[in-house]
């Protein structure tokens, strides 16, 4: 048996990693367009805050990786529930949302390579990695990179599908760093798509009658399959994160 060469491949890449990350810079000028050589691109982000550049550029390459998970799978659970008082027409409103997704998502960083000097930037303190995939992923509907093209117009009129593949779009206000905003942005899109689909699985009715409080929820799923980040654009006034997402489906769970 010959000995394998991945092993050394990887350490050559790693140690390119620390050599090159200094040239992190800027965004490109240009939008960053389609999948490349036939493989999509992830987009990964991290803090660029108090830590070293190298140990910035694994947790981005760690998100990089978990966005792969969610395009193989990522369940959206949100259960909705409402209190009403009717004696005072009051009612008070709460979502509880989990993502169910594969969390051992480091072993697909193995399939993820990138170009330091073109694929690494910092912005609004945080820092991006652009990495393709070279796992198995059975098509994708492309990756695109909004920037310095002004407010695009997904933000106000989300397409349907794009490619035979179904969108939404995901926004969240800006957090205490960017980089929690751009991860909130894109779970928000997978909590769309589940909203989209409203596939209820379980729904109940309690009334309260000593605090004549009205009680009620709703509890729906979706199984998002093939889901992968398209374009993303942050808000220059508000610094909220808004992202355009696709689907190849998405399965309605029922109560079992």
């Amino acid at each position: 048996m010959k000995p394998s060469i991945r092993p050394f491949f990887f350490l050559i890449k790693a140690l390119l990693w620390v050599s090159l990350l200094n040239c992190a810079g800027t965004p490109p000028e240009e939008p960053e367009t389609g999948d490349r050589a036939g493989f999509p691109v992830f987009m990964g982000v991290s803090s660029a805050y108090y830590i070293s550049k190298d140990r910035a550029l694994t947790l981005a390459l760690q998100d990089a990786a978990r966005r792969v998970s969610f395009f193989h799978s990522v369940e959206a659970i949100i259960k909705s529930s409402e209190i009403y008082n009717p004696q005072f027409s009051i009612a008070q409103g709460d979502d509880k949302k989990e993502l169910v997704y594969d969390t051992d998502y480091g072993k697909y960083i193995q399939f993820l390579e990138f170009n330091p000097k073109r694929d690494v930037y910092e912005e609004h303190g945080a820092l991006f990695v652009n990495a393709i995939y070279t796992g198995e992923t059975g098509g994708t509907a492309g990756f695109r990179r909004m920037t310095g093209v002004g407010k695009p117009s997904w933000v106000e009129n989300s397409p349907e599908e794009i490619g035979g593949f179904l969108c939404a779009v995901g926004v969240a206000g800006a957090r205490l760093s960017h980089k929690d905003t751009v991860i909130a942005s894109y779970e928000d899109a997978v909590y769309t798509f589940a909203k989209n689909s409203f596939s209820i699985i379980y729904a109940a009715q309690q009334a309260d009658e000593n605090s004549l409080l009205d009680n009620s929820f709703i509890l729906f799923s979706g199984i998002v399959k093939g889901f992968h980040v398209l374009e993303t654009w942050t808000d220059p006034k508000s610094g909220a994160v808004w992202t355009l997402a696709a689907a190849r489906e998405v399965i309605h769970k029922t109560e079992e």
